[in-house]
């Protein structure tokens, strides 16, 4: 009866340690964790444009246009960071091309303000550098360079620069007397007093979309 028991006691010992362990067959877990994305900028160079508000009256209402024809030089029109896309970009501004809806308004400004500056055909224009949300560019005007800081917003694909100028900055109060005189009636407001402010709004908007590659 001793002899069975210990044989049988052998026999189940020989299995248990023939038997394949649960550890060693399962395959190890490996974690894998994806690629991450990859973004860039892309600017639409047809989308650029450049608008202003001047200002008349005592009141200072708002006179809004745009000019027709500037010609941008883009350094990139892809880059990873719209910082590094919109640096050094240039632009001519053609004055002649000043659209504010009104022809008999843009024949005046044409000869009344541009018209009696030093360098009356053109307006330049460079992004020299971009600090967090202030893009700051260098605008030639009257033969006058100043360095002029801008407000970047971007929302929605579309990038927006705002600033104010005072165009006392590019010694042109001659031709804010000129064109005020040339429209004197109409830069009147309830006082009677005739106004054309120094100050202008500028915004320079362009499209610029965000691409991610996963």
């Amino acid at each position: 009866m001793i002899r069975w028991y210990v044989l049988t006691l052998g026999i189940s010992f020989l299995l248990w340690n023939c038997t394949p362990s649960q550890e060693n067959d399962t395959e190890p877990t490996t974690q894998t964790t994806s690629e991450p994305s990859t973004c860039y900028y892309e600017l639409d160079t047809q989308s650029p444009q450049v608008k202003w508000t001047a200002f008349k009256t005592t009141e200072k209402i708002g006179v809004g246009g745009t000019f027709d024809s500037v010609l941008f030089s883009f350094p990139t029109t892809e880059a990873e960071s719209i910082a590094q896309l919109i640096q050094d970009i240039e632009a001519t501004i053609y004055t002649v091309s000043i659209n504010s809806g009104d022809t008999g308004r843009d024949a005046r400004i044409r000869q009344f303000f541009f018209g009696i500056m030093n360098a009356p055909d053109v307006i330049s224009g460079k992004i020299l550098e971009v600090s967090n949300d202030t893009v700051f560019i260098d605008i030639e005007m009257n033969g006058i360079s100043k360095k002029v800081p801008f407000s970047l917003q971007y929302e929605n694909d579309t990038l927006v620069l705002t600033s104010t100028i005072n165009l006392a900055d590019w010694e042109a109060q001659e031709s804010v007397k000129s064109l005020n005189q040339a429209c004197y009636d109409l830069h009147k407001g309830a006082d009677g007093i005739s106004k054309l402010w120094e100050e202008v709004d500028i915004s320079i908007i362009a499209v610029i979309r965000k691409n991610c590659n996963v």
